[in-house]
């Protein structure tokens, strides 16, 4: 299942074309994040956690990022939301998920 598919129904979206132009892009923009973040993507020889982890990563940013579209000051939300995600990326980086730097 790719991944438009998965962020869908976790942001609770049941629209087709015109959802997916804003949405596609903030799933880019999440992988984009955590690649930064030294998160490579899941391939066929990740364990399900992780790729269960990575999952919930992208889904928590681009919820947050598709909820949250208009200018937001450096708040309560911003901060939990980086918490969150930062926790994950550790516990991948941990578990070996992590971009080979060559």
């Amino acid at each position: 299942m790719d991944l438009l598919h998965e962020v869908k129904p976790y942001l609770r979206v049941d629209g087709d074309y015109d959802d997916d132009i804003v949405i596609l892009p903030l799933i880019n923009a999440a992988q984009a994040k955590l690649t930064g973040a030294g998160v490579r993507k899941p391939d066929k020889h990740t364990d399900r956690e992780d790729k269960d982890l990575y999952g919930l990563a992208v889904k928590m940013l681009v919820s947050h990022w598709y909820e949250n579209r208009e200018q937001e000051a450096e708040g309560r939300t911003q901060h939990v939301i980086t918490l969150g995600v930062q926790s994950i990326i550790l516990q991948l980086k941990a578990g070996g998920l992590v971009e080979n730097s060559k």
